[in-house]
């Protein structure tokens, strides 16, 4: 593990003693390592720098030799074919981030406590905390372009405290030729940036801590002092370092890039004889180190993470990306275009056939429309190559070839064949088309689960400050946990952190897809689940996303709107019998919602004898009818036409009931009534006739007046009532007609485009 091969400049076991301490004992031997690492890597850096040419927009002839061959006129453009595929590819990681409703899980160590509540409280603060991170996004977007692109992106830690990450690529990212594609193969790395001298100067700003921290003042001073173009005046920085000190605490170097240049530092990362690594800043400027952390990292993933797309060969140097995969396919293309473009043009040019001296002495006169030309010059007809049978075959093969080689970074386009399919065919088809497929995640997947991991424990780290680079949000993180209940030591019992994975896996498809799946198993799920699902749903529709799903599925308790309470203050009157308004301005779910339980309660009151017929109903009648009125309105909705028959059904089977108890309660009034009236025909009788108390006779008449009433109002009321259930009938099969024709307009097979021509 720690040989020395091709890295003179490290320390190796000596022939006695014990290991030495530090590999890399001197900035000199650091600059030399970085020196013979790039070197290394010259000839695959030009090669991925004409590969990102190529994506920038280069045009796939040199310019320069087309116009010392007088070629000025040939078509040579870049059509952008290869950025495309760039951009496609990476879509879906840009997906990843936002297609979740948070980035990450933090997984304790125990179950302690309340392990699920703690750790779901932890997770939602720490990614409140990477999306208050400004540079997160960004930060994202450009290591997901490494990793794309070169095969190869890196997250590396500037620092032993810095809770924030940086991106690099191969262009900046070093490591020993032939090192295996592992962490634990990198013996050592280094890493070229350049630095703004005010944000190195950021680092010493406070020399006291700075040194505890590692960085060298007086090498940082003259690191900073040789970046700017002064050096050539001020020979000896430390006579003159307050003046310029002055000049950055005053903003003076930001007045321009032509007064002071940024910083060159190279990061050096080695494995010591001890296992641990080593962290070292070097500048060709400064004769030692800028900064110093001897065996501070327990692992390489401390230091930095590195993403690969593949493994290649099995060594980081042979792992190419897409834009190399792309190269010569794209190159060809682009010229196949060219050459295509160029024989439009030439096709439409009159051609014309003379001598030199005729060429020289070449004129037109136009008279109307006509034009004449000199004599010694003679049109003549030329056959352009075709295209379609020479130059298209081609562009289809490299096309081809193209889809071929990065199926795994892109959708696999298909070409429409006009044939209907079954919805099996289509869900296959759309699983082969899937953006992503499960290698290339997994191959993002396990470093970034890495990278949260390590970004999480610098974040909880009991050494961190608010001077740190983050520290003053991570220190906000621990803060907003503990008013949830959740304390610093509970923390920092964690095990790993996990990213959460995007339903759908960045395709859209898949996610539509998925969401149906869903749906179709909802009814059988637990509310929390069927919460999930909904806002899963609602997330994955385009435009919407996790960021906006509360404003249609709130988490957690429903939200309370002020129907609600409205609906509650009329189920108060409705108890005492009194009849409530309805209006359109109204929301009728909500008012439903409240009033059909409140008139449940009555019924099961009432066959607990809680409450007397009457009573019951003199409240369940008008409760009934008010519910009526509003599901009338709500049946105009056609976007909820599953729930309003749901609604229908429960309110069919309370006025059953309802019309039951009235029923009941006239059948008593009229068993009433007639005893009545066999105890008015068994009294005394005068003339032959019964002799009948006035009183009796009164109350009699009023008997039968109430019991007239009771049957002209139910008859009423039934028929009221079937004419609102008839209505609410006509309006679902109404939305269901639009819904249906909708459906048949979407289908419908529009008429098809006639064939481009093949030939050009």
């Amino acid at each position: 593990m720690y040989s020395n091969e091709g890295n003179a400049e490290l320390e190796n076991l000596p022939e006695k003693g014990g290991a030495p301490k530090k590999r890399i004992k001197s900035s000199d031997n650091l600059v030399a390592i970085s020196d013979k690492y790039i070197e290394q890597d010259e000839e695959a850096s030009w090669l991925r720098s004409k590969a990102q040419a190529l994506v920038n927009g280069e045009a796939p002839y040199d310019s320069e030799e087309l116009k010392n061959k007088g070629l000025t006129h040939v078509v040579n453009s870049n059509f952008g074919e290869a950025s495309a595929i760039m951009e496609a590819a990476l879509a879906p990681y840009i997906e990843l981030q936002n297609g979740v409703p948070r980035v990450a899980n933090v997984i304790l160590d125990s179950y302690e406590g309340e392990y699920s509540e703690d750790s779901e409280v932890i997770s939602e603060e720490f990614d409140w905390m990477l999306k208050e991170w400004s540079d997160f996004p960004y930060n994202m977007q450009l290591l997901s372009r490494e990793f794309v692109g070169d095969g190869v992106g890196i997250a590396m830690w500037p620092d032993e405290r810095s809770v924030f990450w940086e991106p690099c690529g191969l262009k900046d990212f070093k490591v020993a030729r032939d090192t295996k594609v592992s962490d634990n193969a990198i013996e050592v790395a280094v890493v070229t940036r350049n630095m703004s001298v005010s944000e190195l100067y950021n680092y010493i700003r406070n020399p006291e801590i700075s040194k505890k921290l590692g960085w060298n003042i007086n090498s940082v001073k003259q690191a900073i002092w040789k970046a700017s173009t002064k050096s050539d005046q001020w020979k000896n920085y430390t006579h003159h370092w307050e003046d310029f000190e002055r000049e950055i605490k005053e903003n003076d170097l930001y007045q321009g890039e032509s007064a002071y240049h940024r910083a060159q530092l190279i990061y050096g990362y080695n494995r010591e004889f001890d296992g641990k690594f080593t962290q070292l800043i070097a500048s060709k400027d400064s004769s030692d180190f800028l900064y110093e952390r001897y065996s501070k990292y327990n692992n390489v993933n401390q230091c930095f993470v590195i993403f690969t797309y593949g493994v290649g060969q099995g060594t980081f140097h042979t792992i190419r990306g897409l834009k190399q995969k792309i190269y010569n396919p794209i190159q060809v293309s682009n010229r196949i275009l060219c050459q295509a473009a160029q024989a439009a043009v030439t096709s439409g040019l009159i051609q014309l056939q003379g001598d030199a001296e005729a060429i020289q002495d070449f004129q037109y006169i136009e008279v109307g429309p006509y034009t004449f030309i000199q004599s010694g010059l003679t049109p003549i007809q030329l056959q352009p190559p075709s295209i379609a049978t020479q130059g298209l075959p081609v562009y289809n093969l490299m096309s081809q070839t193209l889809q071929n080689n990065t199926g795994s970074y892109r959708s696999r386009q298909t070409t429409p064949d006009n044939q209907a399919r079954s919805a099996t065919e289509v869900v296959q088809q759309a699983r082969q088309e899937s953006t992503l497929n499960a290698a290339a995640l997994e191959l993002f997947y396990t470093p970034y689960n890495k990278l949260l991991t390590e970004q999480y424990r610098r974040a909880v780290n009991p050494n961190l400050t608010a001077a740190d680079k983050g520290g003053a949000l991570a220190l906000e993180f621990r803060r907003r946990c503990a008013r949830r209940g959740v304390s610093i030591e509970r923390m920092r019992k964690f095990l790993k952190v996990t990213a959460m994975r995007a339903m759908g896996d960045g395709s859209p498809v898949m996610t539509e897809m998925a969401s149906k799946q869903l749906m179709e198993l909802y009814s059988l799920m637990d509310e929390k689940g069927k919460e999930n699902v909904l806002r899963a749903v609602v997330a994955g529709i385009p435009g919407v996303g996790y960021q906006k799903v509360n404003m249609f599925v709130p988490e957690g308790e429903p939200r309370k709107i002020v129907d609600f309470d409205i609906a509650n203050l009329e189920n108060g009157n409705l108890r005492q019998g009194i009849q409530q308004l309805v209006h359109d301005s109204q929301n009728h779910a909500v008012h439903i919602e409240a009033h059909i339980p409140m008139i449940a309660e009555i019924i099961e009151a009432h066959r607990q004898q809680q409450v007397a017929d009457e009573q019951a109903m003199a409240i369940l009648r008008p409760a009934s009818d008010h519910v009526t009125e509003h599901l009338v309105m709500f049946s105009n909705n056609s976007f909820r036409q599953q729930e309003i028959r749901e609604l229908r059904r429960q309110l069919q089977n309370l006025t059953a009931y309802v019309d039951e108890l009235e029923q009941q309660v006239i059948n008593r009034a009229m068993a009433e009534q007639s005893q009545m009236q066999e105890a008015a025909m068994g009294a005394p009788q005068q003339g032959g006739q019964p002799q009948i108390d006035p009183k009796m006779e009164m109350e009699m008449q009023k008997a039968q007046l109430k019991l007239a009433e009771m049957q002209e109002k139910r008859m009423m009321n039934q028929e009221t009532h079937q004419q609102k259930m008839e209505t609410i009938r006509q309006q679902m099969a109404l939305n269901d007609l639009k819904t249906r024709s909708s459906i048949l307009e979407k289908t419908a097979k529009p008429a098809g485009r006639p064939p481009m021509a093949m030939g050009l």
